[in-house]
């Protein structure tokens, strides 16, 4: 995900959650303090897609998981972006890697713009 796409995606805020905080090995200082924080690439490793509640991630992540590597399909996701009152309905584009890793390829395009 690029850093434009995790602000209109991601909420404007990381949680409190104490996983955020990472610690030094050697003395237990705070090496870096990532709650309450705007959202960064980096965030999204600790708050999957699928964890958020702006659009049905879980159902996409299902019709993905049904695709052999190599194979592609499309569907319609109602996405509530950030700052947006209500959904906007994408386009879904898929496509589930063939070769070197298990990577999806996913491309969002509105339905009407």
């Amino acid at each position: 995900l690029s850093q434009s796409v995790v602000e209109r995606v991601y909420p404007p805020r990381t949680g409190f959650e104490e996983s955020r905080v990472e610690y030094s090995l050697t003395d237990g200082s705070i090496v870096q303090d990532r709650r309450n924080q705007t959202y960064l690439v980096s965030d999204t490793i600790l708050q999957p897609l699928t964890e958020l509640t702006n659009a049905d991630w879980v159902g996409l992540n299902e019709e993905v998981k049904l695709l052999l590597p190599g194979e592609r399909g499309y569907s319609v996701l109602d996405l509530t972006l950030t700052g947006d009152d209500g959904p906007t309905e994408f386009y879904v584009m898929y496509e589930r890697w063939e070769h070197i890793a298990d990577w999806v390829l996913l491309v969002l395009a509105p339905v009407a713009e």
